[in-house]
């Protein structure tokens, strides 16, 4: 029996048998899940640039960083799917006014950075390789503060 399941296996034959048939569909569908793994990963960072251009809009227009900073992020993180542990932080100098510590005097430049944990791979119950993905963003403050 052993021999002839050795013979049907490494057949020569120009034909395909069945071992080979599944191997192949067995490699083309590997393949395409790690492509569409791969292209998650890819839309979830042009997501977390466009968040990241967003929040230093509105940073920019109230010149502070606030409350309504966090709850854009936080309503903005809602549509990046595969990311985790969403962090920001905001590089300027600030001063303290009208009972706001963060505020950011008028033409003062900021720079924002958005960081958010995804996982590469990870099918099934098989744990993923872990990526950091970071966005950054510029912007000047226009809000005059007395």
């Amino acid at each position: 029996m052993i021999p002839k399941i050795r013979k049907y296996i490494h057949n020569d034959r120009a034909e395909t048998n069945y071992v080979s048939t599944v191997v192949y569909i067995l490699v083309v569908v590997v393949t395409l899940a790690v492509i569409m793994d791969v292209l998650a990963v890819v839309m979830t960072k042009q997501k977390l640039d466009t968040a990241a251009d967003q929040v230093a809009r509105q940073i920019q227009l109230a010149g502070k960083v606030d409350d309504d900073t966090e709850d854009l992020l936080n309503f903005l993180s809602t549509d990046l799917g595969k990311a985790t542990a969403l962090t920001y932080h905001v590089d300027t100098t600030y001063i303290t006014k009208e009972g706001c510590p963060t505020a950011i005097q008028l033409g003062t430049p900021f720079y924002l950075t958005i960081t958010a944990d995804v996982q590469l791979g990870g099918f099934w119950e098989i744990t993923g390789l872990p990526m950091t993905l970071k966005s950054t963003a510029a912007g000047v403050s226009e809000r005059y503060w007395k």
